[in-house]
């Protein structure tokens, strides 16, 4: 079995940039790709507070595809799983959370924001277990 390529990437200023300015990622990703932090739990279980990403803003979204995106006036970025409503020159998404009861967005067609990225990595840090005595 092959070892995955090994990649050092630049991490840009953003609202939770992981603390190193150089972001080991495992698998082949752009020159542009950065790492962030998992801050909220609209991604639960699958993603939760404390967890990072690496984000390669060079990645063609495909449907399903997690991605962080822009989706108010306040440039918060969100994490969500990408679905195209509507293609072309102009495409629309509607990026829903993974847990049910937080928030559904849609950009394009007409709905400000825009995606920055597609998430090409995901790693926890080592929690202990729930069950260990």
């Amino acid at each position: 079995m092959p070892k995955p390529d090994k990649k050092r990437v630049d991490t840009p200023a953003c609202d939770e940039p992981i603390s190193r300015p150089m972001v080991r990622a495992m698998y082949p990703c752009s020159a542009k790709s950065f790492a962030m932090r998992v801050t909220d739990d609209a991604n639960a279980p699958r993603f939760v507070p404390g967890d990072s990403v690496v984000v390669d803003p060079e990645l063609a979204v495909e449907a399903g595809d997690m991605v962080v995106a822009i989706v108010t006036k306040k440039k918060t970025p969100v994490l969500r799983r990408a679905h195209q409503i509507k293609a072309g020159r102009k495409p629309a998404y509607r990026l829903e959370a993974l847990n049910p009861e937080a928030p559904t967005f849609q950009i394009g067609g007409g709905e400000p924001g825009y995606i920055i990225g597609v998430v090409s990595e995901h790693s926890q840090p080592r929690r202990p277990r729930e069950d260990a005595a």
